[in-house]
């Protein structure tokens, strides 16, 4: 449907991307290359075999078998429990895409490899990605389910629940829905948050999934109490500018999908508007007189572009090939002419910018430029973040280009500048030929949204959706209107699973991030747990001009830079309702990617979540017991990552490290949540706007009380005044300051941390060499790993005090990686050649004095088996003469 923007010639579609803000890849230059000839070979496998299974550290102990044995799992205040009333800590990872399908001889050692580690819970993702064809769940028409990849399927969920291990059935993860329209996003989010024909849709695949019953163990899934939660959507809003889902794209769905959600929009509207004057009081302010100019090259400058005189820049990435000239013979006098000469590989490869327009938040603008291009050639305009996460604040809008000079006029509010640059971009779409333009003016303004509707009384029906053109009042009824939507088709999709599907374990709908603010409000009221993800550091991929694929990362430690990222997830916590981490990474090949674990079971012991899932297990790979590190997101092949797992297991799941003693409380109220200044932002700023910072969850224990109705915002159990050291109110976690660090997140640039538990110890950062006494234990980490950065981690395997325990499993990690490995100058791209396997692990110059006498030492392989026996010193390991990762310490 063609939506006409104003008056002269202007019609509107929304793009399916927003503009992006990358560049080519450039020709990377290596680091050199790093001597690993004293590092030590170490490979955990992925699948349980003659060697793993009764090893010192089989934690496959920890599980009651099968899963759901006690019963359905449910909410219990902010605990989950089973049957009988017991809490159940859910420690575990994601297996993803084809992997949900494995080979059927590879389910069981799938199964018993995950609970030899001490894992519990898995969550099936990505499986409805694509065909069975391609590796996926879904037969060619994308709505069924293939009987050959369901039977896979069914082995593998068969046998983890055999392993005591809890599963989470993902619903819409990734599937496109047939007739999503061309220009949304290829998962179709945030449609199927308002439009009743995939609602329909999500259904069919619940009640096929659901009521399928899995030969292997005789059950329903739906009747299924290892089952322990079906997840509704992954990351999914109708208010998501993350998916590319804008206002004005509704406005521009074709007219099978538009028009049942025009009629609802007027109907709404009926209810809150008494006839087409009070619609026009409210949504049209007298008549904004137009501000300044804020293009200071309107004419667009034509020949090389980029000075500082102009403020405008060509943008030409991917392979592509482009210039900018002039055209005195243009329609209508002189004109720019822009010229896409070669395509590039990206549809964002041709761009032009003018930077820096100085607008301002809930600010009314109009963009006005005449422009000509070819028959059926079009553009895309938006005015869009320098930087951050290169947001549309306004648009994206569709031009449709004629061969002669027509005047285009788009006008809207500024929505999430963020305070960040604002520049306005023209897009050609990558598509080869020229499009001359001129006369580029952007003022503060309003253009009348009504202007063309006969009758804008809401009972007539015929207001259509806000598309480009807008008021801050109509955007406001917008957001209000898709709110409320959303919230009718999440309640309809849990109903239907728990009621008309018969399903008793737990719910929920997405997680609480998607959506900003109101996504919280959305999951309290429909979710029996609050689930979040969340990803320090996301590394960015890149796929250059020849085809090979790169990815960008952010070095930095979860427990230094990231110390404050992980811990925002705790902002979305609410203090009647459990809260899971389902997807959590530190992703390699970050120097720190052994953090991932170890930081996420500390933040769910102190914090008291009830489970969490770190990403992921197997993901997009051939090999399913891999010796090498091959993606940003598979654990598996990650022998540092992996060697993490038993004791985050132990100290997580036996509750080895106290939950926080103390709550500071965001009393805050729905109203806020859908309306407030930070409405459809993320409660970060909800949080530091009332004195917290997300380092203060390593203090005390962060929750939210959510109150119906409106009122003031306010926080109680502030915790103490941060300052160069942070301790739990439990005494049992340290976080200091390297003095050498600089400030983050509000702590002053925190790179170590030691726990100090009776039945584990932990010392984890840049370490000097000096002693760390931890009660009882003392740890001396020599500065030998690059920037001094090591783990070094004791644990009672058999739960009791160190003093009194009778077997430890001590690990000492810093940096994992492949033979051959080779990273980018500023280490911040590796790949596309990762190396060769085996993996190997720079060695940790650490001693270990522990409590008591008697003690021997032994050196685990990566299966956990005893590869030798290694000396003590009275009660101290020295592992700098012997270095491994796993070292199993025992004494009658």
């Amino acid at each position: 449907m063609h939506r006409l923007l104003h008056s002269h010639r202007a019609a509107a579609l929304l793009a399916t991307v927003a503009l992006a803000g990358s560049a080519t890849p450039q020709q990377v230059d290596l680091a050199p290359a790093e001597d690993r000839s004293g590092w030590v070979e170490f490979v955990v496998p992925t699948l349980a075999d003659d060697t793993t299974g009764g090893s010192p550290i089989d934690l496959s102990w920890l599980n009651d078998r099968p899963a759901g044995a006690s019963g359905w799992l449910r909410a219990d205040g902010d605990r989950i429990v089973d049957g009988n009333g017991d809490e159940v800590r859910l420690a575990g990872t994601n297996i993803c895409d084809w992997h949900v399908m494995p080979p059927p001889e590879l389910a069981e050692p799938i199964a018993r490899r995950l609970a030899e580690l001490g894992l519990n819970f898995i969550r099936l993702h990505y499986q409805d990605y694509t065909t069975a064809a391609n590796g996926g769940l879904m037969n060619d028409d994308m709505l069924t389910l293939d009987p050959g990849q369901l039977d896979r399927m069914d082995r593998l969920v068969a046998a983890l629940i055999a392993h005591g291990i809890y599963v989470d059935l993902n619903l819409h993860v990734a599937r496109r829905y047939p007739g999503t329209p061309n220009d949304w996003n290829e998962m179709s989010k945030g449609l199927d948050r308002v439009s009743q024909r995939f609602v329909e849709m999500q259904k069919q695949y619940a009640r096929d999934l659901l009521t399928h019953v899995n030969p292997y163990t005789g059950r329903a899934y739906a009747d299924e109490p290892g089952i322990a939660v079906v997840e509704i959507n992954n990351e999914n809003s109708a208010m998501l500018p993350w998916a590319d889902v804008h206002r004005a794209q509704y406005a521009n769905l074709p007219d099978e999908l538009a028009a049942p959600l025009r009629a609802r929009w007027n109907a709404w509207l009926a209810e809150r508007y008494d006839g087409a004057e009070a619609l026009r009081a409210a949504w049209l302010p007298e008549a904004e007189a137009g501000g300044g100019e804020l293009i200071t090259g309107g004419a667009v400058p034509a020949g090389p572009v980029g000075g500082a005189d102009t403020g405008w820049s060509l943008e030409t990435s991917n392979g592509g090939a482009g210039s900018l000239g002039t055209d005195r013979d243009a329609p209508g006098g002189l004109a720019a002419v822009w010229h896409v000469q070669r395509s590039g590989q990206r549809d964002w490869a041709h761009q032009l910018h003018h930077h820096s327009v100085a607008v301002e938040e809930g600010v009314n603008y109009v963009i006005r430029f005449e422009a000509a291009g070819a028959p059926g050639a079009s553009m895309r305009v938006a005015l869009q973040q320098e930087g951050g996460t290169w947001g549309t604040v306004l648009g994206p809008t569709l031009v449709e280009l004629s061969p002669g000079m027509e005047t285009y006029e788009i006008g809207g509010t500024v929505r999430g500048v963020d305070g960040l640059p604002i520049r306005l971009s023209f897009d050609a779409l990558n598509t080869e030929g020229k499009i001359a333009i001129r006369g580029v003016s952007l003022r503060s303004g309003t253009l009348d949204p009504l202007a063309g509707v006969d009758d804008a009384d809401p009972a007539a029906g015929g207001l259509p959706l806000p598309g480009a053109v807008t008021t801050p009042a109509m955007l406001r009824d917008f957001d209000a209107f898709v709110m409320d939507r959303e919230l009718e088709t999440s309640a309809e999709l849990v109903s239907f699973v728990r009621d008309e599907l018969g399903y008793g374990g737990l719910i929920w709908d997405s997680q609480a991030a998607y959506g900003g603010t109101f996504g919280l409000l959305r999951e309290s009221r429909l979710a029996d747990v609050i689930d979040m993800h969340g990803y320090p550091f996301h590394p960015e991929g890149e796929r250059a001009p020849d085809g090979t694929f790169t990815w960008s990362i952010e070095q930095g430690s979860a427990f230094g830079e990231g110390l404050g990222r992980a811990a925002t997830m705790a902002y979305y916590r609410l203090d009647d309702r459990p809260f899971f981490v389902s997807e959590f990474d530190i992703n390699p090949p970050n120097d720190h990617a052994v953090d991932s674990y170890p930081v996420l079971a500390l933040h769910a012991a102190h914090q008291g979540w009830a489970g969490f899932g770190e990403y992921s297990w197997l993901n997009f790979q051939q090999d399913y017991n891999p010796d090498r590190i091959h993606s940003a997101f598979a654990t598996t092949g990650h022998a540092g990552q992996m060697a993490t797992i038993p004791t985050a297991a132990l100290m997580y799941r036996l509750g080895l490290v106290a939950p926080a003693a103390d709550t500071t409380t965001l009393h805050i109220h729905e109203h806020t949540l859908r309306e407030g200044p930070f409405a459809l932002a993320a409660m970060d700023g909800v949080w530091n706007d009332h004195g917290i910072q997300a380092v203060d969850a390593w203090q005390a224990r962060l929750a939210v009380d959510l109150r119906p109705g409106a009122g003031e915002t306010s926080v109680s159990g502030v915790p103490a005044e941060r300052g160069d050291t942070l301790t739990s109110d439990t005494g049992q976690i340290t976080v200091l300051r390297d003095a050498d660090a600089a400030d983050d997140d509000g702590l002053g640039g925190g790179r170590r941390v030691h726990v100090n538990a009776p039945a584990y110890r932990a010392a984890i950062g840049s370490h000097d060499g000096q002693p760390i006494v931890l009660g009882d234990v003392t740890l001396t980490v020599q500065p030998t790993t690059r920037n001094g950065y090591a783990h070094v981690h004791v644990v009672s395997l058999d739960g009791a005090p160190l003093a009194d325990a009778k077997r430890l499993l001590v690990t000492t990690l810093a940096r994992v990686e492949n033979a051959g490995m080779a990273f980018g100058a500023d280490r911040t791209t590796a790949g596309p050649d990762y190396g060769e396997g085996p993996t190997l692990a720079e060695p940790v110059s650490a001693s270990v004095t522990l409590p008591g006498t008697g003690w021997t030492a032994s050196r685990l392989d990566g299966s956990g088996r005893v590869a030798g026996g290694v000396p003590m010193d009275g009660s101290t390991l020295d592992t700098a003469r012997h270095p491994g990762v796993w070292f199993l310490l025992e004494r009658e």
